[in-house]
């Protein structure tokens, strides 16, 4: 059996020299949206989630209603590889 995948929101992602944003960020979001974390990389990386689809497109709604922009991406990188691609070179039939 197949593994739901699991969405994430994009918030932010802020240098390391920078992190009164990324938490100015984070804690904007948590108002309005659960699971905000910030992870540290190269960047600082603030994220909603994981989600099931439906939850992480409510979140996002609800985020976008109060001003804050992000996007939604999957944390599955299998799914990617499962998706048909098309070859922009390839002309059509």
């Amino acid at each position: 059996m197949k593994k739901d995948a699991k969405y994430m929101i994009m918030l932010g992602m802020f240098a390391k020299n920078t992190p009164e944003y990324a938490a100015k960020r984070k804690d904007e979001a948590a108002e309005h949206c659960a699971k905000v974390n910030i992870t540290e990389g190269d960047y600082l990386v603030v994220n909603a989630g994981p989600f099931s689809k439906v939850d992480a497109e409510d979140n996002l709604a609800k985020l976008k209603e109060n001003g804050l922009e992000g996007y939604i991406y999957t944390s599955e990188k299998e799914k990617a590889a499962e998706e048909p691609t098309e070859d922009p070179m390839q002309p059509e039939n």
